[in-house]
């Protein structure tokens, strides 16, 4: 088995800067929008599984809980404050939430349309080294069979605060999917520097990055980096593709899907999931719905445990998701090979 230490990585070391900069910005805007609402709304509370929000907890600390390493608990308690008028803001890891709290996320929350919000970091493999168990691949595929819940995804932290901000303004369960926390980028930590000017959050709605007339390409997370990585090497080409961010997973935008069909019948998936149930399911879904035909793809985690480990970069590349397999799949699938 590789690790960083045989692969000569050390992510304290290597890229120190940019991984302190991926781990602290999530989680300082996350505080900082606490304390906003905190302010504003008394209603508002916190609810942590060994997270403790301490900027929040000094301030209003009788509407700080923390239920330790208990996601179950986590999600009954939310559900139960939620009931008396209460406003919980749930801070989760993923993939414990929804792993390990599902039944209580279906069940509980869901299914009594619970004013609730679940924000959860790490999606797909950005909790790299340390192994299979916080691989995070089925998030996707298990939110969207849940009624009566809202699920968004930023690929970064300008996105996180909009998508904050319409989750508070829905009355009903938002599940927040952060920007992935990136423990050990590796060689890719450059993706973490790109900047984005984001238009307004709507729920519902997806998010061109770019367009393009050969093909579309629809990622999520952290694969949205790397998406536009190889669409830009493309462009370079003359292949012209475009990019589009399914930053509101759960109502789909299948209008977008359309959209992209209008111009192109070139689609592809990426994402940092198991292939089945996720992204690409919900685009193969609308696709097969609309009667168009088109050729499409997807690339995911193939279905299977992730044991080769290293960096995010190395761990990524040993299941083929890279910028360079997302050319090669894209221009196979133009015939350009």
């Amino acid at each position: 088995m590789n690790t960083l230490k045989s692969l000569n990585l050390d992510p304290h070391k290597t890229h120190g800067a940019i991984r302190e900069i991926a781990l602290g910005k999530a989680a300082n805007s996350l505080s900082e929008l606490l304390l906003e609402y905190g302010e504003r709304d008394p209603r508002l509370c916190y609810v942590g599984v060994d997270t403790m929000d301490a900027a929040f907890q000094k301030r209003f600390p009788e509407r700080a809980f923390d239920v330790g390493i208990a996601e179950q608990n986590e999600l009954g308690l939310a559900t139960g404050l939620a009931k008396v008028g209460l406003l919980p803001v749930v801070q989760g890891w993923s993939p414990f939430t929804p792993l390990r709290n599902f039944d209580q996320l279906r069940t509980y929350l869901c299914r009594h349309q619970s004013n609730v919000k679940i924000v959860t970091t790490t999606l797909g493999l950005a909790n790299c080294s340390h192994g299979t168990t916080h691989h995070d691949l089925e998030s996707i595929a298990l939110y969207r069979t849940v009624p009566n819940l809202v699920v968004l995804a930023a690929m970064d932290d300008a996105q996180f605060r909009a998508a904050f901000h319409a989750a508070m303004a829905h009355e009903g369960p938002v599940v927040v999917m952060g920007p992935p926390e990136l423990y050990a980028p590796g060689a890719d930590a450059r993706y973490l520097e790109r900047t984005l000017s984001h238009g307004t959050f709507t729920i519902g709605r997806a998010e061109w990055l770019r367009r393009g007339e050969a093909a579309t390409v629809f990622a999520v997370g952290s694969a949205l980096h790397y998406a536009l990585d190889a669409a830009g090497r493309l462009d370079a080409e003359g292949i012209s593709v475009g990019v589009v961010n399914m930053c509101s997973l759960k109502p789909f935008d299948s209008g977008a899907v359309l959209e992209a069909l209008s111009i192109s019948r070139v689609i592809l998936s990426v994402e940092e999931q198991n292939p089945n149930g996720g992204l690409g399911s919900a685009v193969a879904e609308t696709i097969a719905e609309s009667g168009i035909a088109a050729r499409f793809q997807r690339m995911a985690i193939p279905d299977q445990y992730v044991e080769n480990l290293g960096d995010w970069t190395y761990t990524r590349q040993g299941v083929g998701l890279t910028a360079d397999r997302v050319i090669s799949r894209l221009k196979r699938l133009l015939g350009r090979e």
